[in-house]
């Protein structure tokens, strides 16, 4: 999983993930700035272990995309605005 600067992406797959970020920020309610994209190589049958990665980095995958047969992830630091998540109930999670 690589951090990706939108600047340097081909136009087509630019445009598609600028205005993807666009629409998260605002479902969010925070800037564009805000939301961080990553590319992954491959299209994983489960995706648990991105979310458990990016929670590490202290960011909460909110949406995804894929573009060009590439999986962009698109995510927000912890705290950047109400993320509108439920609480984890499930093994393990808070009670």
């Amino acid at each position: 999983m690589r951090r990706v600067d939108l600047g340097c992406l081909p136009e087509g797959v630019r445009s598609v993930l600028l205005e993807e970020v666009a629409e998260v920020a605002g479902e969010v309610g925070v800037g564009v700035d805000d939301v961080v994209v990553y590319e992954y190589p491959v299209v994983p049958v489960r995706i648990q272990h991105i979310v458990n990665e990016l929670g590490r980095r202290g960011e909460v995958l909110v949406s995804t995309a894929i573009v060009e047969g590439r999986l962009y992830l698109l995510a927000v630091r912890r705290g950047a605005g109400d993320l509108h998540l439920a609480p984890d109930y499930g093994p393990g999670g808070r009670r």
